[in-house]
């Protein structure tokens, strides 16, 4: 039908021939003749045939109509290239051509063009046919059927690449990827790869030149101001420059749905791009998704799944180059690296766009942490089979077995290269060994970590192995190091260890083959012999003696008899109920509740009664001195089994067993209930270790029994908070920290105080039990807070801020004489701190007391309110912190309504309605 309609509308026609030719003919069979009538005629019946194929062809199925109109157009035999053509009309050109002063450029601009390479004209033809690819690519809704164009115009890609590829990369992929080519640093690659796109430097030159015009016409045009003028104008400058846009919201977010399109969006792998071509920007994918993957962008999901797919399905690289091009920023051929001239920044429609980063003050360790937190939560949301994941353990593994054998901190020998190099190696050398010591800590605990480890556990024996003959190595010359060495080595020693110890006495691993941990036999016999820490020794010659006996004795069990160990589930029960007896005498002593805040008064134990509870604890059981008690760990229950390891030397098992105290306590197990005493005494003991994982877990454990023994546990925290610069040893970054976490732990015992109270107690009693304990701490707590806002560290200071307010609430405002010191202090920081955070913690606390105070603020304040008016419209007029601004704006209108309902308060009229009694007003 459409061959027959396409007949009948473009068919040419015979002309016409005039009548008196027509009748002139007088053949016996005459021909048909073409009248001008026929002719007419047929001309109006082909407009009706146009209009309906027209309407056909509109209406049909639009593949089936291209393939059909390419049947009925057929081939030709000979493509005809009109060369000919093109050389008579350069002849005819050249002849007809008025022969002026020009006329020599002329000719030689038609020879160039006659003459012109073959190759340039292929690729102005595909330069052409990708510009229109892209366009369908970046279509919105290109039509009734998009997913039908989208898959033609990748499949077209696809064929271009395997054919030209270099003309795919240029003219299709670099346009699609060119806001994030533009944030890359490229080098040398401009005569052959990016030609299309303009690199950061030419952008940089750019905007660099137009800024110069401005300052130079700004100047022109006003150069008589005065000098202040001027300073504020180059303040406004300054500002301005630093919010260079490189790369807008819209373009970002066109070409990351482009390419999410191409590389995603397809069903089948049929009709997607090879997920190999999005290794050159795959960092830059990285990067933006360290950006938005805590926040709630509209990109994150795209470019999560475009990260996902590339770790997935990615050929050309192997696993292990891609984590260390992501976590450290390694150069890997065809994989770009992000300039640090730019950053990605949240735009004001919610999206993210590229701009220039004046100031670069960020660590290079904690962008290399940063980027391990992001590569973890990636690999959790996207990686299912646990395959991934697996890789990355291994990559950390080897990244940190090199980062140790290029460490020239224990070889002894002086760096042959300058000076200034050889610190950077250093330094990056220690970046990554603490990024992935800090990586294999978080993976170690992941599960599907640690049945593959149990499988085949060859990866991690090859990096104990190698650990281990490098301290042994070094114990052996340890005679010719320092103190600070020993101690280093001796600290990396004990977590191999633990690695080992993990691996061996996994239950799974019971059944496995020892054939791989015989390797280790040599260096740990070195490491028993040579080591001078008891615990190492100890922990060496157990883990040796496990290797040797294939696991039959997992300690040193010489002193140990058979019968012992025959009779070791019978002393067990008997230990058990032992414990329990003694547990009993304890709770029949323990003091009534009236006098329990004086029996708990003490802040530790004297060394003599922590000997005696250890003693206490390694009687119950067969344990050898300086080890944990080996009892049946499946039968113990979990307040007994941490009971148990709070006694063990190995810090991290001490440490465990205290967060398990702390576990059970916030969750109200009843045998940890019936031990508080014990467990109490645990947390003090510690409490002055000098190791912060004890010292913090410690802190946490005394917080979450604050509604069992308040007394004692606020003035355990109130003593260390107020007296920890002078009680600990460290750096002065380290105190600042461990101060803010037990400021912490105290708002969180005052918290769960509160709470306790609200939930145990009625409504009606809740103002009497709350006059009785937290009130009474107001003072204390206060003090303490307040002192610790003239800390020297701005973070300190700013969490004080920040406890005074949450403070101010759990008191519900009413804070007596403290307004006027709170008033004071926030007064004196606004005007006088140098630390942008710590004046927002003084605005926020400002705040806070006039939102909570309410309508009743002008009575609290009195007289103080014209001086805090005054304060707020200084700091608003004078601040240039945008936050701290958005604080004075919300106490202002807390201030402004609390004023208007002071003096206009509202009227409530109300009429009393009766029918016979009267009422008595």
């Amino acid at each position: 039908m459409m061959a027959a309609l396409a007949q009948l509308s473009f068919v040419p026609l015979k002309k016409p021939v005039p009548a008196e030719e027509s009748n002139g003919q007088d053949s016996p069979e005459q021909e048909f003749v073409m009248t001008p009538e026929i002719w007419s005629k047929l001309q109006h019946d082909r407009k009706s045939f146009q209009k309906c194929f027209l309407s056909f062809v509109a209406q049909a199925y639009q593949p089936s109509i291209i393939r059909e109109l390419l049947l009925l157009q057929g081939s030709s035999e000979f493509v005809n290239t009109g060369a000919d053509w093109s050389k008579l009309d350069t002849v005819a050109r050249l002849i007809t051509h008025v022969h002026t002063l020009n006329a020599e450029q002329y000719y030689h601009n038609i020879c160039s063009q006659v003459s012109h390479p073959l190759v340039l004209i292929e690729e102005r033809f595909f330069k052409s046919v990708c510009s229109q690819l892209v366009d369908f690519l970046n279509l919105s809704k290109p039509s009734p059927q998009p997913n039908l164009y989208l898959t033609v115009a990748i499949l077209c890609i696809k064929a271009l690449h395997e054919k030209k590829p270099l003309m795919c990369m240029r003219y299709v992929l670099d346009i699609i990827m060119k806001p994030l080519l533009i944030s890359c640093n490229i080098v040398g690659q401009r005569p052959v790869l990016y030609k299309e796109v303009e690199l950061l430097h030419e952008k940089l030159d750019k905007l660099f030149v137009s800024s110069v015009l401005q300052e130079k016409s700004a100047h022109s045009d006003k150069g008589g101001d005065t000098a202040s003028q001027e300073s504020i104008k180059e303040e406004e400058k300054q500002e301005s420059n630093n919010v260079i846009v490189i790369v807008t919201e819209e373009e970002l977010s066109k070409c990351i749905e482009t390419l999410h399109r191409c590389f995603v969006a397809p069903q089948s792998e049929m009709s997607s791009l090879p997920i190999d071509l999005l290794a050159s920007v795959a960092p830059v994918l990285f990067c933006l998704h360290q950006k938005i993957y805590p926040s709630s962008c509209y990109l994150k999901q795209p470019v999560h799944e475009l990260l996902v797919k590339f770790l997935t399905g990615c050929k050309r690289f192997s696993v292990r180059e891609i984590y260390s091009a992501f976590l450290f920023g390694d150069k890997v051929d065809e994989m770009l690296t992000v300039s640090d001239k730019v950053e990605f920044v949240f735009g004001p429609t919610g999206g993210v766009q590229l701009q220039i980063c004046i100031d670069d003050g960020v660590d290079p360790l904690i962008k290399c942490e940063e980027a391990g937190d992001c590569l973890l939560e990636l690999l959790d949301a996207g990686d299912k089979s646990g395959d991934l994941t697996y890789s990355l353990f291994v990559a950390l593994l080897t990244v940190l077995t090199q980062s140790c054998t290029g460490s020239k901190q224990r070889t002894g020998i002086e760096p042959q290269e300058p000076a200034g190099d050889f610190f950077n190696n250093f330094a990056e050398h220690s970046n990554k060994s603490v990024v992935a010591i800090k990586l294999l800590a978080i993976l170690a605990e992941n599960p599907i970590i640690q049945e593959r480890i149990v499988k085949d556990p060859s990866h991690v024996i090859h990096f104990i192995k190698y650990m281990l003959d490098r301290d042994a190595n070094f114990l052996m010359k340890e005679d010719d190091m320092d103190d600070t060495d020993k101690d280093l080595d001796l600290e990396s020693l004990f977590l191999v260890l633990m690695v080992l110890s993990v691996v061996i006495n996994d239950p799974g691993s019971t059944n496995a083959r020892w054939e791989p941990f015989k390797e280790l036999i040599k260096p740990l016999k070195v490491i028993r012999q040579n080591v001078t820490n008891d615990e190492l020794k100890r922990f060496a010659d157990k883990l040796y003696n496990t290797i040797v006996t294939h696991g039959v004795v997992r300690e040193n069990t010489s002193q140990k008899t058979a019968q012992k160990a025959k009779d070791r589930n019978k002393e067990s029960k008997k230990s058990k109920e032992k414990m329990d007896t003694k547990s009993a005498k304890v709770v029949e002593t323990e003091p009534s509740e009236g006098d329990e805040e004086d029996y708990n008064c003490r802040t530790s134990p004297s060394v003599s009664e922590q000997d005696s509870f250890h003693s206490c604890i390694e009687e119950e059981g067969d344990c050898p001195p300086g080890g944990p008690v080996q009892l049946d760990f499946k039968k113990l229950s979990r307040c007994e089994q941490a009971l148990f390891d709070a006694c063990a030397n190995e810090l991290p098992v001490r440490g465990h067993a205290l967060i398990e105290f702390g576990k059970l306590i916030k969750e109200g197990d009843k045998e940890a209930q019936r031990h508080k005493n014990h467990i109490i005494r645990v947390f003090q003991e510690n409490i002055r270790h000098t190791d912060s994982y004890i010292y913090l877990s410690s802190i946490d454990g005394l917080a979450a029994m604050a509604n069992i023994f308040p007394s004692t546990i606020l003035h355990a925290l109130l003593d260390e908070f107020n007296e920890i610069r002078s009680r600990r040893n460290g750096s002065e970054d380290e105190i600042s920290q461990l101060k803010m976490k037990v400021g912490e732990a105290l708002m969180r015992a005052t918290k769960s105080l509160a709470v306790e109270l609200n939930t145990t107690s009625a409504l009606a009693n809740y103002a009497i039990e709350a006059g009785d304990i937290l009130p009474s701490y107001k003072t204390t707590l206060m003090n303490s807070f307040l002192s610790g806002t003239k800390d020297i560290d701005p973070f300190v200071r700013a969490s004080s801020l920040s406890n005074v307010g949450a403070l101010c609430q759990l008191l519900g405002f009413r804070v007596g004489n403290h307004m006027t010191e709170i008033l004071y202090c926030v007064r004196c920081i606004v005007h006088s701190d140098p630390s942008v955070e710590v004046r927002r913690s003084a605005m926020l606390v400002l705040s806070l007391l006039l939102e909570g105070l309410g309508k009743d603020a002008l009575k609290v304040l009195e007289g103080a309110v014209l001086e805090v008016y005054r304060t707020l419209k200084a700091v608003y007029q004078r601040e240039r912190d945008e936050i701290v601004k958005i604080h004075v704006h919300l106490a202002l209108e807390e201030l402004e309504r609390s004023t208007l309902n002071f003096l206009f308060p509202k009227l409530n009229i109300e009429k009393e309605i009766y029918v016979l009694d009267v009422p008595q007003s």
